[in-house]
């Protein structure tokens, strides 16, 4: 029978943990800094003390058997709140120490996290910032982020967020490039004009597709003040190009839908310092 009754279960959960998350007994060993040898002979020793199979044996596929799916989501509660009561005491009275894992974009780190992370940093050396700027979609809990910082609505509901901003999708174009292509009156002239933007483009039941894709927002704005098209920015992000008058709107009256800007947190207790961090975030946004 198993009992979480000595550090020894608490590492072998630990260790069960990663193997069913990252459905790899390779990765999780590497993740855990230990061998797979030593990964395997802890969830056989673990499985003989619950007296079932966590895990089907088949080398050419990895799944988990439904005792230990059931398992796994029992085991993520309980090394959650183990963890939170370790930070929680850890932390009382304690100097902000650590590290803080953050997933966000390179857009978004440099409008949102720049400052905070440098004024954050003097203050409590103690802490290292870890900041992985992949576009793409990551799992914050498998893949061990404290924070994130993402742009549009939110589709994970055990996630927990605080809204950053919300940006206002516009069409900008450089002075040169309206002269020699024309300024569109409506919406409809978008197709006779080159569209440079981060995704295809619904309004009123019209879909544009970009002459350009890009993942970047900053890379779409110099394309734009390139004169390689239209661009769809953030209003934000062109303040001093606007002032300037190297961009000017175009189709003032259309109103695309705002993109919300989250601070997003994979628990919905967080340890001091990222709750501190958070707070930092907020507070730089005045």
């Amino acid at each position: 029978m198993f009992y979480l009754n000595n550090m020894k279960n608490l590492a072998a959960l630990h260790i069960f943990l990663a193997v069913g998350k990252l459905r790899n007994f390779s990765r999780a060993a590497e993740q855990l800094g230990l061998t797979k040898s030593t990964v395997s002979r802890q969830i056989q020793s673990l499985e003989r003390d619950l007296g079932v199979a966590l895990i089907k044996r088949d080398p050419r596929h990895f799944s988990l058997t439904d005792e230990g799916s059931i398992f796994l989501k029992r085991a993520e509660s309980i090394m959650g709140q183990t963890m939170e009561a370790f930070e929680e005491v850890s932390n009382i009275n304690a100097d902000i120490r650590g590290t803080i894992r953050i997933s966000t974009t390179v857009d978004l780190s440099l409008f949102y996290l720049a400052k905070p992370v440098a004024e954050f940093s003097l203050r409590h050396p103690g802490v290292e910032f870890l900041i992985d700027l992949s576009p793409g979609v990551v799992d914050l809990k498998a893949d061990g982020f404290d924070i994130a910082v993402r742009a549009g609505h939110l589709k994970d509901s055990s996630l927990y967020a605080r809204k950053l901003n919300e940006h206002q999708p516009e069409f900008y174009a450089t002075p040169a490039y309206l002269k020699k292509m024309g300024r569109p009156k409506n919406v409809s002239d978008l197709y006779n004009h080159a569209l440079v933007a981060n995704r295809k483009v619904n309004f009123d039941g019209k879909n544009f597709s970009p002459s350009i894709v890009a993942n970047n927002m900053s890379l779409i704005k110099h394309l734009t003040l390139m004169g390689a098209g239209i661009g769809l920015l953030s209003e934000a992000m062109v303040k001093s190009e606007k002032r300037e008058g190297s961009l000017v709107q175009v189709l003032p009256h259309v109103m695309l839908p705002k993109v919300p800007i989250h601070l997003i947190f994979p628990h919905k207790k967080i340890p001091k310092r990222i709750s501190a961090f958070a707070k930092e975030i907020l507070e730089s946004r005045n």
